[in-house]
C-alpha cells in the first residue's frame, strides 16, 4: 500500500525508507499494516471512500472490508464516483450523513433511522458494498 498514497514525504521518513530500497525494513511496514490486526477486530466497519482518493486510495478501503468480510464481521463499504478524499458533491455528503447515523443507531442506541432525502433526489449515485453482492 505504501506507493499507492499522495503523502509519501510523511510515510518515508517514519518507516526509515522505501520497501523496494536495499535492506528495507519490511518489518515496519508489516508492524504498521491495519490488515496485520485484522483477526482481532471485534467492532461493527463502515468504510467510505472516493473513487478518486489520493490520499486513501480505494483499493486500500475494498481490502480492509473484504478481509473483515471474510472474518465473518458486519461490515459495510460505500464507494462515491467522481469523489476525492473529501466528499463535496452535496448529494454525496447528504447520503454519507445518512449512512453514517444509520449506523450508529443501529449499533450504539438500536433505534431504527429514517433517512433524509434532498429535495428532487431519486437517484442513488453511492455505490454499497450490497449491490455488487
Amino acid at each position: 500500500m505504501y506507493a499507492q498514497t499522495d503523502i509519501l514525504s510523511f510515510r518515508t521518513p517514519w518507516l526509515v525508507g522505501t520497501p523496494w530500497q536495499k535492506n528495507a525494513m519490511m518489518e515496519a511496514y508489516c508492524n504498521n499494516s491495519p490488515l496485520k490486526d485484522v483477526a482481532n477486530v471485534k467492532t461493527p466497519t463502515i468504510f467510505f471512500v472516493g473513487e478518486r482518493d489520493p490520499r486513501v486510495p480505494m483499493p486500500q478501503s475494498v481490502e480492509m472490508y473484504r478481509a473483515l468480510k471474510a472474518n465473518g464481521l458486519d461490515t459495510h463499504l460505500y464507494v462515491a464516483p467522481r469523489e476525492p478524499h473529501g466528499w463535496a458533491e452535496l448529494r454525496h455528503q447528504l447520503f454519507k450523513l445518512n449512512a453514517e447515523i444509520e449506523w450508529f443507531e443501529k449499533y450504539a442506541t438500536k433505534r431504527p433511522y429514517t433517512w433524509e432525502k434532498a429535495p428532487g433526489a431519486e437517484s442513488k449515485d453511492v455505490k454499497s458494498s450490497t449491490d455488487a453482492q
